[in-house]
């Protein structure tokens, strides 16, 4: 009778893996649709300005930069704060200032003021320097990388969707071990956690937001106050997209590979000290709460190895049976998540099968230094920089 346990662990997995978190993927996916192709001809374009917030990020700003000035859209102008930066950032972006005058701006962002966290102040920044007939803000990160035809296709989709925000689901590339172990985990809990279909549901807290791109409508952005109304967020990009939905605004959400990737994380350290920063935040609430998601982790990842862990420890013919059975699941745990991910993540999808139970135990030592730094001592830490946070807006779990 005891390997029973191993198979009612087994039952659970599989009812949550494929029963529950399988159909929540499809079906929101089915709710996003594709960025069309094909570039639309438009007798007036919008004045664009792509806000480009730089912290420390002279790895792959230039390359990201060059991307939004080969843009195939008219008159796109790009803004890049430099948020004292203390590597080369600031004279990658002022040597292609030089290179393309009148198209790209660097402006230095001034000390960060009490209440406010660095990149909200930063985007706040570069948009006080932006063209005064700017019609659309596009808030975009420095890492990003963006084909040429992106921003017109993206900017069509917005006007023929009436929409007031636009942001697109990136694809994330990932090199070595420990981003095809858990890169392929965290977008695959960010396409299934939410039902998407309630984007515009002016009843439901349900809404977008996505660093690596989103764009604006001008109007509305200064309706509910810009960043000011958002200062303290740390997940600024849901922030900008819950104040468009409560403002009144309708939010558009597409998918595209080819249309913007990124290597977001070099390597286990900086997955850990990336996503500690959000944790905290998208579960929302104390300790208890944190453990409890982080329980939850584990137990929707890790269940199959726990049950033929259990199972090899007892002896017997039907024993082994049951380690057989945990085996495959688990590996049909493995080969499923680099599937269901493999239209989001230019990867492995072999690491990913074999070694995501390693994503999974990085990933709680997220959720036990997030508990540390959020709740402990109340400050978040990025690029040097450790600032105190207050209440927050932005709850995505």
């Amino acid at each position: 009778m005891e390997i029973i346990w191993s198979y009612l662990l087994v039952g659970l997995h599989v009812l949550f893996w494929f029963g529950v978190l399988g159909p929540a993927l499809r079906r929101n996916l089915r709710a996003v649709p594709r960025l069309q192709r094909r570039v639309p001809r438009l007798t007036a374009w919008p004045r664009v300005t792509a806000i480009v917030p730089a912290r420390n990020e002279e790895r792959a700003l230039e390359a990201s930069l060059r991307s939004l000035l080969a843009q195939t859209y008219p008159g796109l102008h790009v803004v890049c704060a430099n948020d004292g930066s203390t590597d080369r950032t600031r004279d990658i972006a002022a040597a292609l200032a030089r290179e393309f005058p009148g198209r790209l701006t660097l402006v230095d962002v001034p000390d960060l003021p009490d209440g406010w966290l660095g990149k909200p102040h930063a985007q706040h920044h570069a948009v006080q320097n932006a063209p005064a007939d700017t019609d659309i803000y596009l808030f975009t990160d420095a890492d990003v990388i963006h084909e040429p035809t992106t921003l017109q296709r993206a900017v069509a989709h917005l006007l023929r969707e009436r929409g007031d925000l636009l942001a697109i689901f990136p694809r994330v590339d990932c090199v070595g071990l420990f981003e095809n172990a858990t890169m392929p985990l965290l977008v695959h809990i960010g396409l299934a956690a939410n039902d998407l279909r309630k984007l515009n549901d002016p009843k439901r807290r349900t809404a977008v937001g996505i660093g690596a791109f989103t764009m604006l409508r001008r109007g509305i952005y200064e309706s509910f106050g810009g960043h000011a109304a958002i200062r303290g967020e740390v997940i600024d990009d849901m922030a900008l997209g819950l104040k468009t939905k409560q403002a009144g605004g309708r939010l558009c959400l597409v998918r595209d590979p080819r249309a913007v990737h990124l290597r977001m994380y070099h390597g286990g350290a900086e997955i850990v000290r990336g996503f500690e920063k959000n944790v905290q935040t998208a579960v929302g609430g104390g300790v208890v709460r944190l453990a409890s998601y982080a329980a939850l982790w584990l137990c929707i990842h890790l269940l199959p190895i726990v049950a033929a862990l259990y199972a090899l420890a007892i002896n017997g013919s039907e024993a082994k049976f049951a380690l057989f059975l945990a085996a495959c699941i688990a590996l049909a745990t493995g080969e499923t998540l680099a599937a269901r991910t493999r239209s989001f993540v230019r990867g492995n999808p072999l690491v990913t099968a074999l070694f995501y139970p390693l994503g999974v135990l990085l990933m709680f030592v997220v959720f036990v230094r997030a508990s540390w730094h959020s709740v402990f001592r109340k400050t978040v830490r990025w690029r040097g920089r450790t600032t105190r946070i207050g209440p927050q807006q932005v709850r995505m779990l």
